[in-house]
């Protein structure tokens, strides 16, 4: 079902399907795998709390009308001052001068956006009259491409989670998901691209990160095993009587991991394969005795 093409997503047009292509999604899992790059979120937080270069919600009072500055025919600044918690700051919008209609001294204000905190300023990405709903959801923001806006996708991709999320086939062994607490492939997916709270979206994390790995070394391990099995070597007999006199004349008997040890090492020497194998161990355990 997840390798049906994007074009049977129900809302995406042929335009839209160009954009996802351009992009490198064709089917129906390579969308619900376009993953955000970063979220926004509009939590309000007192003005001392906030860090400098973070995006930010500010409820504010306008202290007074705005200035627009103009720059050629298109460019323009806006400059706002706001006072918040008793701290007058400045508020600057960049070539959208019509916003000046919307900030009346005296009024209320929420604004978001990026915070500089040596000018104490704020480029305003949004804003709106009044103060801010505060159970605003976390927002995913994606890679995009060309004319693709991000309400688009947002929109096609809460189309297709409800309707295609959940035949998502789990590819990790319950065992690892109930050793590393990790949530299941169709909820991680949910969480990833619409986060309940940043508690499920940093497990949803987690759980691809650890995917991506385990796959990773799952695909080294058989590049391993086909690059030894398609080399030819010459298998090493050895005689065992005399293998276990030298072990028995030693004057301590051999550790659990220098048993096991030995015994890899005899194991790859009695194949047709070539060996590639390095013994490691801290200084005084016994790696001596071992390759002996």
């Amino acid at each position: 079902m997840l390798q049906r093409s994007i074009q049977d997503i129900k809302g995406i047009g042929s335009k839209l399907a160009e954009s996802l292509t351009d992009l490198g999604i064709y089917t129906i899992e390579d969308l619900l795998l376009h993953f955000p790059n970063r979220y926004d979120h509009y939590e309000q937080k007192p003005i001392h709390e906030l860090m400098h270069d973070e995006k930010v919600t500010i409820v504010a009072q306008v202290m007074q009308e705005p200035v627009v500055q103009y720059y050629g025919k298109k460019r323009s600044r806006l400059t706002v001052r706001l006072q918040v918690d008793g701290i007058a700051i400045k508020g600057i919008m960049f070539n959208r001068a019509f916003a000046k209609k919307y900030f009346h001294p005296g009024e209320t204000v929420s604004v978001n956006g990026k915070w500089d905190q040596h000018r104490l300023q704020i480029t305003i990405d949004q804003f709106q009259q009044g103060t801010m709903d505060q159970d605003t959801p976390i927002t995913p923001i994606y890679p995009l491409t060309g004319d693709l806006k991000n309400y688009q996708l947002k929109k096609v991709m809460q189309s297709t989670i409800q309707s295609y999320a959940d035949a998502c086939e789990e590819i990790l062994p319950s065992t690892y998901l109930h050793a590393y607490k990790l949530p299941n492939r169709s909820d991680a997916i949910k969480d990833i691209h619409f986060p309940r709270s940043f508690s499920t979206l940093k497990h949803a994390k987690r759980r691809f990160i650890y995917e991506e790995f385990l796959l990773f070394q799952l695909k080294m391990q058989l590049y391993r095993r086909q690059t030894r099995e398609a080399t030819s070597g010459n298998a090493q007999l050895y005689d065992k009587e005399r293998l276990q006199t030298m072990i028995d004349e030693l004057p301590f008997p051999l550790t659990e991991a220098q048993t096991r040890s030995l015994h890899e090492i005899l194991t790859d020497m009695t194949s047709p394969y070539c060996m590639n194998r390095l013994l490691q161990g801290d200084v005084g355990s016994g790696k001596t005795a071992v390759a002996y």
